[in-house]
Formats: structure tokens, sequence, C-alpha cells
């Protein structure tokens, strides 16, 4: 696909020296910058899901056990040490 922008020249300069800096005419860079932005998002998106699959699961699984500091007194509750002083 073909598509035409303007840009300013001060914006044409910087592409024109990033590009050159990566060995690249600036069209070719310009496209991998723009696909890479894209692909970003994607992978945001993603991650995004992720996180919400793992929240998902962790509502699923908790459960009330009535202990109102077993965050704050673990090692407490599991390995039988004295409890912290809060």
């Amino acid at each position: 696909m073909t598509m035409t922008i303007d840009i300013s020249l001060e914006a044409k300069a910087r592409l024109e020296a990033e590009a050159a800096k990566n060995g690249q005419e600036p069209v070719t860079y310009l496209q991998a910058a723009v696909e890479n932005s894209f692909l970003l998002d994607a992978n945001a998106a993603e991650i995004d899901a992720g996180w919400d699959s793992l929240t998902a699961l962790i509502d699923r699984c908790q459960m009330d056990t009535g202990i109102t500091d077993l965050a704050h007194q673990h090692d407490h509750y599991i390995h039988g040490t004295p409890k912290r002083k809060n």
C-alpha cells in the first residue's frame, strides 16, 4: 500500500538524519517505525488481556479465612514464627 503524508521540513530533516544513522533510506526507516508502533500496541493489548486473565483467576481462587492479618503475618501462620509487631 502506498500512502502520502505531509511533514514539516524540520521533521523531514530529522527523519533523513535518523535513517542515515541506521543505514536506511528514509522511507524504509519510516515504514519500520510505523509498523513497530502498531506491533507494540498489539503486544500491549495482549499483555493487558493476560493481566485481566490473572486478575480473574485470583478472584475465582480467593477465600475468606477469617484471618485479618494473614498477608502481614504469613510467616507466623505458615511456619509458626512469632508474630511481627505492627
